[in-house]
């Protein structure tokens, strides 16, 4: 059997509602297994991401993410984060973690911060609408673009791709990305020989994208054709 049949497996056979009962036990082993069994499920596609988010599972994992133990908190991002990804629905049944998520920003376990910042991409690329709350959120945006500037994380690459979700949002959105000092920290990115591929090409992608959403900034950055560099990245 596939992963994916497996997941639909467990599912079919009524596994989510131990596993909900799970994350609610005191033994904190237990708790993380099981948080770990539900993100593997909802990673597969749509439906299973539903599945979960009817079991309940997402709603006592909001209540568990001021938890101060590292392992259970990767899991917990993890979950958010695949849960989010998939429709702006389930996007906006995780929306109540981005009160809470800055909290783990102290823990500085770069399994978590990854998680965190990937589940703000996911949240980021539904719209405005998740923008402007991830943006209005306590911390959280500062966190992300942060990231970009700390090389040891390796949230590094999540945090470029999702100043590029946020900025894609709008000139609103680009010029926030610009306040917050990434334009410089992806151009460096951009320029650094020791800087992995991947993650130079998601900068440039970022500030492509990040200048053409107006002419202005473009102009503030001291590019000539931002919108002309975003298309020949989308096609390469």
């Amino acid at each position: 059997m596939s992963p994916i049949e497996l997941a639909q497996s467990v599912v079919d056979y009524g596994g989510l509602q131990y596993l909900v009962q799970c994350i609610q036990e005191p033994d904190m082993s237990i708790k993380r297994v099981s948080m770990c069994v539900l993100a593997d499920i909802a990673k597969h596609s749509t439906d299973l991401a539903q599945r979960v988010i009817e079991s309940s599972a997402v709603k006592h994992a909001l209540q568990l993410v001021s938890t101060t133990d590292i392992l259970l908190n990767r899991q917990i991002c993890c979950l958010l984060a695949q849960v989010a990804k998939r429709t702006k629905d389930s996007a906006g049944q995780t929306i109540n973690a981005m009160s809470s998520l800055p909290d783990l920003m102290t823990v500085r376990d770069s399994y978590v911060l990854n998680n965190t910042v990937t589940y703000s991409g996911a949240v980021a690329k539904h719209g405005e609408i998740f923008c402007k709350k991830l943006v209005e959120a306590n911390g959280l945006f500062d966190f992300v673009t942060n990231c970009i500037r700390d090389s040891r994380l390796r949230s590094q690459y999540a945090a470029c791709v999702t100043v590029g979700k946020i900025a894609a949002c709008g000139e609103v959105y680009g010029m926030r990305v610009r306040d917050t000092g990434s334009v410089a920290a992806l151009m460096q990115l951009m320029s650094d020989s020791t800087c992995p591929v991947h993650i130079v090409r998601e900068a440039t992608r970022s500030i492509g994208i990040i200048g053409s959403q107006s002419a202005s900034l473009a102009s503030e950055m001291g590019q000539k054709s931002f919108k002309k560099l975003y298309e020949l990245i989308s096609i390469t």
